[in-house]
């Protein structure tokens, strides 16, 4: 199968798409955190007929595969330039990310999940991670913006202490004041047009969560949240919230 680029599959994904935020909390406390990008409205726009079986002739299509994210080969498009160094070493701190990739007639996803011993630890993964991507901006803004803003991996801080859990979101604020009027516009109108869910699996059942319009499930150990996507990366402080337990 031919190198992914990163850059092209959001490119092409990021008309209309389901983007789910997913944390699996274990009662050992160990993590498990997914971003689901779900782009399978968009398939037979994508793909006609034809371009699929040309596809399965070549044995690229359909794709079920799973794809480390700090090998950053992986990634490139053959033609593109070679990676920069601050690129390969943002990728390379990714080290405990994975990239699941599905496509096929019916279904199109793409998650990047992210598992860690315990919160701690994936606190200062996250960290780390947000820290390469800082000097990546600082030597191409255009590139690593493409990456920040598709979605692949929010900056969070998780806390939990048995009794309550509590979700803080570190990544930066977008604001859409410093894009042209025109840029602005049709920033937000694609972005109106994204779903996002927060989902959240806990091992205790829970007793309240104080995040506007959240659901707790019948079983009382998920809650879920959908939430306007616009709002999430201009102000993603909103949707930090805590959660108490049984």
């Amino acid at each position: 199968m031919k190198r992914i680029s990163l850059l092209i599959v959001t490119a092409l994904i990021l008309y209309s798409c389901q983007i789910t935020e997913r944390i699996y909390l274990s009662e050992s406390g160990s993590v498990k955190y997914e971003s689901e990008i779900n782009f399978s409205e968009m398939m037979s726009f994508m793909y006609t007929e034809a371009s699929m079986d040309s596809l399965k002739l070549s044995g690229e299509f359909p794709i079920d595969t799973i794809l480390s994210m700090s090998n950053a080969s992986q990634f490139q498009n053959p033609s593109s330039e070679k990676l920069t160094q601050a690129e390969l070493d943002f990728m390379k701190s990714l080290t405990k990310s994975k990239i699941h990739m599905v496509m096929n007639e019916e279904e199109g996803k793409m998650v990047v999940i992210t598992e860690d011993k315990d919160v701690k630890s994936f606190n200062a993964y996250l960290k780390n991670a947000d820290k390469q991507m800082r000097e990546y901006q600082k030597s191409d803004k255009e590139a690593s913006d493409k990456f920040s803003n598709g979605a692949y991996i929010s900056v969070l801080e998780l806390d939990y202490d048995g009794k309550t859990f509590e979700r803080k979101s570190l990544s930066p604020k977008l604001d859409l004041n410093e894009m042209s009027d025109t840029a602005s516009i049709s920033t937000k109108d694609m972005m109106g047009m994204f779903g996002y869910r927060m989902e959240y699996h806990f091992p205790k059942k829970v007793k309240s969560v104080d995040l506007k319009g959240a659901v707790i499930s019948a079983d009382g150990k998920t809650v879920t949240a959908d939430v306007d996507y616009l709002e999430v990366v201009e102000n993603p402080e909103k949707f930090n919230f805590k959660v108490k337990f049984e």
